[in-house]
């Protein structure tokens, strides 16, 4: 018995099998918050250019129209792009 523990101490096989269990699914993990995470920094400069371009359109005018907020409504569409703002975000405009 205790030869059979001594063989099986010593046995190298599949050693590259247990380590590429271990480290493929960390592995994956940080791909996918390094994915996640840069898309989270693309929106967020997407938003903060919108708002900015915005609310310096809404500064140079004197009063405003309904044509004009729907016009700034297109380009706030316009600056987002690709992703769409009117599915799951909102623009105050006061």
């Amino acid at each position: 018995m205790l030869r059979f523990i001594r063989s099986l101490i010593r046995d190298v096989r599949g050693n590259l099998s247990v380590e590429l269990a271990i480290a493929a699914p960390v592995l994956m993990g940080l791909l996918l918050c390094g994915i996640e995470i840069t898309r989270f920094v693309l929106i967020n400069q997407k938003a903060e250019r919108t708002s900015a371009t915005i609310a310096d359109l809404v500064s140079q005018s004197h009063g405003m129209s309904e044509g004009e907020i729907n016009s700034l409504m297109d380009a706030s569409n316009f600056v987002m792009a690709p992703y769409n703002i009117a599915d799951d975000g909102q623009i105050v405009v006061s």
